[in-house]
């Protein structure tokens, strides 16, 4: 895959059944995500992810971060724009 095209990561923050759903219909095999709720990843996911430290929601509006190689694009609260950044690199 790393041969292919781009490798992401994926950090949804918040509660928002658009976004995971964009990522769970898509079930891209390039990305490898992890999902919290609102105010942040809890102490022991920060531990084990420390670049999860800044991801949030804002105002309540979950955002979703697509990463890579530890530099994440701008984030999205909306799925036709993950989907869009998810695919980025894999329409040939």
């Amino acid at each position: 895959l790393l041969a292919a095209g781009p490798y992401y990561e994926l950090v949804i923050a918040g509660i928002d059944s658009k976004l995971a759903a964009t990522w769970n219909g898509l079930l891209p095999a390039w990305t490898v995500g992890v999902r919290f709720a609102a105010p942040g990843p809890s102490a022991e996911l920060r531990q084990l992810l420390p670049t999860l430290a800044d991801k949030r929601d804002r105002d309540g509006r979950a955002l979703a971060y697509v990463c890579q190689h530890g530099a994440c694009l701008r984030p999205q609260a909306e799925s036709s724009a993950l989907e869009s950044e998810l695919l980025a690199g894999w329409l040939h």
